[in-house]
């Protein structure tokens, strides 16, 4: 008996199937609260804001002549508009956001693991500085999808490898170094007014990154654990070092169960701690570790059901999350300052299959949020935008509410 064509000569006779999947959203959130975003800033009242944002995702995967390669890669965009309203921070922004585009090649031919490498980029077609009003547009993380706007140029490679233990239980081990480039930004004094601005040139830290992963399926179970630390070099503006974020600890944790008549429930928890900072005080010509840690711990649980009205076609269910950060802090991604907070958000979610490869999606939520009084008056607090210890003023206890709504789709080829 003649032998059968060897993997590789099947593969030049067959071409390898690509998949293209495009995916977008139209985003739509609005709040209200007793202060503007930041809510320590003075001589404001009542705040409230707005913000559209219409992401982009196209995914093209598939195997390459050689049948043990396969080849991932992705490109995502979009375009936001941002506007707050209140008093003397009010502002407004329309912009499209960063570019981000990754590669990621898995070998295949050998039993018992799976290694990879990716690259992963980011391009900026987005705005990192608004001068003037326009910076007021910046608002609270927990509130909107996108708080600032923009970075510079980045470029970071990842290894790792994935081993299956058994056909249902999957470990992912990753290792992944980040390169940030510099770019402009607006430098926002805690003690000046919030329209007048220095520009800062921001020469941000580089990150190494290490990940795992558990993945496991039992019956009608799919469970998933995740960890990582990240490690970050100095941040400088303007030339001089600013700030050296502590380490970063994130696990997490979601577990769906799918019953008899095919619904869905989904539980996702997650966990994110970062040691003490290193920043410049006054009087200091290098970064020194602060005496308090100023970043927060922040907890989130989120829980969602998807009832099938129609099997494979058409899924509706609510949904809810809870988000609590222990402290008041600074967010190292963003510069900005986020206070201690409570985030509750309620809604319900849709689900239509209008043919076996395009999904169309729809979700509508209802957020509150309660941040507890900031109690300084005349103290001082450690900006690390100034550089310095700055007025503190006394904030009472702020609480705000909103809607978010989503719609979209996602097509696959």
């Amino acid at each position: 008996m003649a032998a059968g064509p060897s993997r590789a000569q099947t593969a030049t006779q067959t071409p390898p199937r690509w998949d293209v999947t495009a995916a977008t959203d139209v985003r739509f959130f609005s709040w209200q609260s007793d202060r503007g975003f930041p809510t320590r800033a003075s001589g404001q009242d009542g705040g409230s804001g707005e913000e559209l944002y219409i992401p982009f995702a196209v995914q093209t995967a598939g195997r390459l002549l050689n049948p043990d390669f396969a080849l991932a890669m992705l490109v995502r965009g979009g375009w936001v508009y941002a506007k707050q309203s209140s008093g003397n921070l009010s502002g407004e922004v329309a912009a499209s956001t960063d570019t981000q585009s990754s590669a990621t090649l898995t070998y295949y031919g050998w039993n018992g693991i799976q290694p990879f490498v990716s690259l992963a980029t980011n391009l900026p077609t987005g705005r990192s500085s608004l001068p003037g009003a326009a910076a007021n547009a910046r608002m609270d993380p927990d509130l909107v999808d996108i708080a600032t706007f923009g970075e510079g140029f980045n470029i970071g490679p990842v290894v790792g490898f994935n081993l299956p233990i058994t056909p249902t239980l999957v470990a992912t081990f990753s290792a992944g170094y980040t390169w940030r480039g510099p770019f402009d930004r607006e430098n926002t004094l805690d003690a000046t007014d919030p329209n007048v601005q220095s520009p800062a040139s921001i020469n941000p830290g580089n990150v190494l990154a290490l990940s795992s992963a558990l993945a496991y399926k039992v019956g009608n179970w799919v469970i998933s654990l995740n960890g990582s630390v990240a490690y970050e070099t100095k941040t400088f503006e303007n030339g001089a070092p600013l700030y050296k974020p502590g380490n970063r600890y994130v696990g997490g944790a979601a577990a769906a169960y799918t019953w008899a008549d095919t619904s869905v429930t989904t539980v996702t928890a997650a966990v994110s701690h970062t040691n003490h900072n290193q920043v410049l005080f006054t009087g200091l010509s290098d970064l020194a570790t602060e005496t308090m840690n100023t970043n927060s711990n922040l907890y989130r649980v989120g829980v969602d059901h998807l009832y099938a009205l129609v099997k494979d076609q058409l899924y509706v269910g609510p949904l809810g999350t809870f988000l609590y950060r222990d402290h008041n802090g600074y967010n190292a991604g963003t510069l900005q300052f986020v206070p201690e907070k409570e985030r509750w958000t309620a809604g319900g979610q849709l689900r239509f299959a209008s043919s076996p490869s395009v999904v169309w999606n729809a979700r509508a939520e209802h957020i509150w949020t309660r941040e507890d009084d900031d109690p300084a008056p005349g103290g001082q607090r450690f900006s690390f935008l100034a550089n310095a210890f700055v007025p503190g003023s006394a904030v009472p206890t702020v609480s705000s509410q909103g809607w978010q709504f989503v719609v979209g789709v996602n097509a696959k080829f």
